[in-house]
C-alpha cells in the first residue's frame, strides 16, 4: 500500500508524536505546505477570545473556515423549482423544525394547487433544502415564506431563493412586493435590505410565540 502523507497545520505541533508512535511507512509533505495561516489562527482566537476560552493543541479540533470543494460543487448544483405534492412532507418538516407556530402540511397543499400563490423549493444533490411560498394579489405579492434548513443556512440559499421569486414576479404582473419580519431576525432583514426593499413601518406585536414587533417591507419592482 502506499505511504501515508502527514499534512497540514497539524504536522509541526505533532510531528514528533507521530514518529514516535506510528509503525508503519510514512512521510511529512514539506514545511511550507504544512504552515498555520495567520489569517485562520486570528480566526480561531478571536473566537476563543469572545467566548472566555483557551484551548490547547491536544484539545484543539478541526475547525474548517473554507467552504471545501465538494460543498462548492454541491451548492452550485442547487436547482429551484415549483413546489410539488411529493415535496410537502419534506417542506412540512422544514416548517415545523423551524418555526414555533408552523403552517400544517394541509396548508401548503393548499397553496401548491393555488393559481394565486407562487410555491418554489431549492433541491440540491441532497434533496429539498428550502421553500418559498408568494400570494399573488393583482398587481401585488406578499411573501409568506421563506425558509431553509438551519443546516444550509448561511450559504446562500435564502438570498438565491428570494433572487428567483423576484426574478418571476414581474412575469406574473406584479409591480410591488411586500413582506413582514420579526425585528430581531437581523440575518433575514439584512438580506431584504440588500435586495432593495425599504421598510414602511412596524406593527407592533405582530408576531407571537413568542411576542414580537413585525417589520412591514415594500420593494417596488421593475417592469
Amino acid at each position: 500500500s502506499s505511504d501515508l502523507i502527514f499534512l497540514g497545520d497539524g504536522v509541526p505541533v505533532f510531528r514528533k508524536r507521530i514518529a514516535e508512535l506510528l509503525r508503519v511507512p510514512y512521510f511529512f509533505a514539506p514545511a511550507h505546505l504544512s504552515r498555520q495561516h495567520a489569517g485562520s489562527i486570528g480566526m480561531r482566537g478571536l473566537e476563543l477570545y469572545a467566548a472566555g476560552r483557551i484551548e490547547t493543541a491536544a484539545e484543539h479540533s478541526p475547525k474548517y473556515y473554507r467552504t471545501s470543494q465538494a460543498e462548492r460543487e454541491r451548492r452550485e448544483k442547487a436547482q429551484i423549482r415549483p413546489m410539488r405534492e411529493e415535496d410537502l412532507e419534506i417542506v412540512s418538516q422544514i416548517e415545523s423544525l423551524s418555526y414555533p407556530d408552523p403552517w400544517s402540511l394541509n396548508g401548503f397543499k393548499e397553496e401548491v394547487s393555488n393559481d394565486h400563490a407562487l410555491s418554489v423549493v431549492m433541491e440540491d444533490p441532497a434533496g429539498v433544502v428550502g421553500y418559498a411560498v408568494v400570494m399573488l394579489m393583482g398587481e401585488e405579492a406578499d411573501l409568506v415564506k421563506i425558509t431553509v434548513t438551519e443546516k444550509e443556512r448561511g450559504k446562500g440559499y435564502g438570498r438565491k431563493l428570494l433572487e428567483e421569486v423576484l426574478r418571476e414576479l414581474p412575469n406574473r404582473g406584479v409591480t410591488d412586493t411586500t413582506l413582514e419580519v420579526r425585528a430581531s431576525n437581523l440575518p433575514a432583514i439584512t438580506l431584504y435590505e440588500h435586495m432593495g426593499f425599504r421598510s414602511e413601518g412596524v406593527r407592533p406585536g405582530g408576531y407571537s410565540n413568542p411576542a414580537e414587533d413585525a417589520v412591514f417591507y415594500r420593494l417596488k419592482l421593475k417592469k
